[in-house]
């Protein structure tokens, strides 16, 4: 029977890799984590189980038939006191092991000569090893320098440096001397320390063949990238205080980072042969690390731009116009403006872009297609083209067919990728992204045409959008089979749902009106076309359109992915020539509004709260009576939040004040003393007024409520905006009542997305059991009611 092995940190950067090496081993592993959720394990015999290296209980429950234990944790980005929490659960665990009976734990730390001077980092690193020996159990304690690996805090640190920086003005700390090894050797060691023979423990310090500055690895880097970096030693800048611009630069973990940074003027530099002796491990030089980080780790520094479509054609038709793409059948869409792309090229040195390829019909790896390079060819499926282009960086342009359903139907997805070399290609990616909008989105909706050529007749528009939503096709469908969707879907002050029957399924009608007060539009529509998880169709039975049909499309692409697929064809007349205009209208504001829409269908699902761009907002407007009500089958999420069965506004109205609520940005000046007033208005709306206490006096914000549920007054739409842009959809903000005492002594207030809660009450404030109850009702409709803080009130606020 294998040896069972505990881990903890199974997690973290080194923890997750060691994982993979023990259960390749053959180890039978046991890992110990706090949020259990975010350890992956690989083989049946890895078990996860959840417990705190602070709770000395739950460690030995998990070491119960443990032989070896890892002990990788750290309790860096808690803060100043990490110290003395890394001792405390340096012991527990120490403890744990000698009553359990494991017999050895395995233990990394940090290298550091002087122990009288090392940073508070590194010499918490010796405590960490010192506690675990005081609970009497063998400990191999590795201690390493820099970790060289994709990933790694030291290793992420030194990229972000020197990819983000062309002039660097550094501290002294740049000439410490240090001994980095590489992330796989480190690896090597932890696990060999299972086979070390008994009674072999200590301490080993580990490193690389070579000892450098780390002013010479960050020049090694930039050799290795092509980049020219002028570093520029200065003697004021402190290790603290250079941790604090660390936090600037790369702001990701930036604590651990300062802590690490504090420690960087100890030479961590291996002394002892003693792990040269007991292991048969050859650590790769310091090249060979950074070569293999930079390839492990580049994708995930790459600037990517994807882009779907969905062809009513098989993979072999739809993958036909890429196959042909360049030469004389050209880009398909901005020739002109590849033309001067390759003009530039030319005028820098590069190779440009002529218009040549070997075979008009076919290509085959290696084959050069206008400038670009056959990276990867796989027939009727991907198509990969490495740019010959002089770019400050390396860049790709991929296109990938898959089949949908029985094969009828295809998804092309195009990406361009890019690999900026240094600041010079940053700022290229984000100046160029404006073109890749045009120019890729034409390139991609001209293939989708040529694909489906004579798919549709000559004098019906096509418009598709298609995003990928993460959750089964199944439950995406119920949550559109659920009724009162188009609220959720369509601006409230456009759209009026007159009538509804029989919901998605075949034969089912919506009525609707569009426009702004008396000016409104009759829209009906029919659905047909439904097959169950899989598809619904609705067309126009009367209204603006000589043909309007709108197919909703929901393909499963993995267990908990779907691709939503939304597929219109229209027409205003028989026309052509008027057809074309309106279509070259239409398509960019159909592009914003169905973008939105999907970002609320993902929001709903996902439990995602959507982050509505403000550039659509002006297109809505002009096209809503031609898009929104169209998805008439839409809904709720399947768990929503749930309102009050009803409100009686009169009741409702007059002074609140605020007990607790979710931060905000909008109310971020406010420190106390907040406080609503509700009056009803002739015309049926509610003016609102806001005050609070800021730091520098009092503050007030005045707005209007309008009703959207007429039912039970439960669920209002508020904005703060100026009334001339009340047709505006994202100036009005969801006000749900989803809790009230019966006295209409408190209130809870939320919104469907869970963003936003407030607790508000008529006196300044609330007892205990009123508070009790009013989380309650938040908790009751899936508001995390730990988010809630608690506003300061006087006992008297002026109005």
């Amino acid at each position: 029977m294998a040896a069972l092995v505990l881990l903890t940190g199974a997690s973290g950067y080194i923890g997750s890799r060691l994982l993979r090496v023990l259960e390749e081993g053959g180890c039978a592993v046991r890992c110990l984590a706090r949020q259990p959720e975010r350890v992956a394990p690989g083989r049946p015999t890895t078990e996860v189980v959840a417990g705190d290296c602070l709770d000395e209980a739950s460690v030995f429950a998990a070491m119960n038939g443990v032989d070896h234990a890892y002990y990788l944790v750290h309790s860096m980005a808690s803060g100043s006191g990490f110290a003395e929490l890394d001792r405390e659960a340096a012991a527990n665990f120490g403890r744990a092991a000698a009553r359990a009976g494991v017999q050895r734990i395995v233990y990394l730390g940090g290298l550091g000569d002087d122990p009288d001077s090392l940073s508070t980092h590194l010499k918490s690193r010796r405590e960490t090893g010192e506690a675990l020996r005081e609970g009497g159990i063998p400990v191999v304690e590795f201690r390493a320098s820099v970790v060289i690996g994709a990933g790694s805090l030291s290793f992420e640190m030194i990229r972000a440096l020197v990819e983000r920086l062309p002039v660097m003005i550094c501290p002294r700390w740049v000439d410490t001397r240090t001994q980095p090894i590489a992330i796989d050797d480190v690896l090597a060691y932890l696990a060999a320390a299972l086979d070390l023979p008994e009674g072999r423990e200590g301490v080993f310090e580990i490193g690389g063949p070579e000892v450098v500055s780390y002013g010479e690895m960050m020049r090694e880097y930039a050799r290795l990238r092509g980049l020219r970096r002028l570093l520029i030693p200065v003697p004021v800048l402190t290790p603290r205080l250079s941790g604090l611009w660390l936090g600037l630069v790369t702001p990701a973990q930036a604590r651990v980072g300062r802590a690490l940074v504090e420690g960087l003027r100890n030479p961590t530099v291996v002394r002892s042969s003693a792990a040269r002796e007991a292991f048969a491990i050859h650590p790769m030089p310091l090249r060979e690390a950074f070569v293999r980080a930079i390839a492990e780790g580049g994708a995930a520094q790459f600037k990517t731009d994807t882009r779907l479509t969905v062809v009513d054609t098989p993979p072999a038709q739809a993958f036909a116009p890429i196959r042909r793409i360049g030469g004389a059948s050209g880009w398909y869409f901005g020739d002109a403006l590849w033309r001067l792309r390759g003009w530039l090229d030319g005028c820098v040195g590069g190779a440009g872009m002529p218009r040549q390829r070997r075979d008009p019909d076919a290509c085959v790896v290696g084959d050069v297609i206008d400038g670009w390079r056959v990276e990867a060819y796989e027939p009727d499926r991907l198509l990969r083209l490495a740019a010959g282009l002089k770019l400050p960086g390396r860049g790709w342009l991929e296109f990938l067919v898959t089949p949908l359903g029985d094969g009828t139907r295809s998804l092309i997805r195009q990406t361009a990728t890019f690999d900026p070399n240094g600041v010079a290609g940053r700022f290229y990616w984000y100046a160029v992204l404006p073109l890749h909008e045009l120019v890729f989105r034409g390139l991609l909706r001209r293939i989708a045409r040529s694909a489906q050529q004579g798919a549709a007749p000559a004098h019906l528009s096509t418009f598709t959008y298609c995003s990928i939503i993460d959750a089964p096709a199944a439950e995406l469908f119920r949550w559109h089979e659920q009724p009162a969707a188009l609220a959720a879907l369509t601006s409230n002050t456009l759209v009026r749902i007159e009538e509804q029957k029989g919901g998605i399924r075949d034969g089912g009608r919506v009525t609707l009106s569009i426009g702004i007060r008396r000016a409104r539009l009759r829209w009906v529509v029919r659905h047909y076309g439904y097959v169950a998880g899989r598809r619904f169709c609705d067309e126009q039975v009367r209204g603006p359109f000589h043909v309007w049909r709108h197919a909703h499309h929901f393909e499963p692409i993995a267990h908990s992915q779907t691709l939503h697929q939304d597929r219109i064809e229209f027409a205003v007349s028989r026309h052509g020539a008027l057809n074309r205009f309106v279509a070259a209208v239409l398509r960019p504001m159909l592009m914003l509004v169905f973008a939105h829409r999907h970002r609320i269908v993902r929001a709903s699902v996902v439990r995602t709260h959507p982050r509505v761009a403000r550039r659509w907002a002006a297109a809505v407007v002009l096209v809503a009576a031609a898009t929104l009500p169209l998805a008439a089958a839409s809904a709720q999420a399947p768990a929503p939040v749930r309102t009050v069965p009803v409100v009686d506004l009169d009741r409702y109205a007059g002074n609140w004040f605020e007990i607790a609520r979710f931060p905000n940005r909008f109310q971020r000046q406010c420190v106390g003393d907040v406080r609503a007033s509700y009056a009803r208005r002739a015309d049926g709306n509610i003016d609102v007024v806001n005050r609070c206490r800021t730091a520098d006096g009092r503050t007030e914000a005045r707005g209007v409520a309008r009703i959207v549920d007429e039912r039970t007054f439960a669920r209002l739409k508020v904005r703060f905006a100026p009334a001339w842009l009340s047709w505006l959809a994202p100036v009005w903000g969801d006000y749900w009542v989803i809790g009230l005492a019966a006295d209409y002594s408190w209130a809870v207030v939320g919104d469907p997305g869970r963003e936003y809660l407030w607790i508000l009450a008529r006196a300044p404030h609330l007892d205990d059991a009123s508070v009790a109850a009013a989380r309650a009702a938040a908790r009751a409709s899936g508001f995390d009611v730990e988010r809630l803080v608690t506003t300061p009130q006087a006992e008297a606020v002026r109005p």
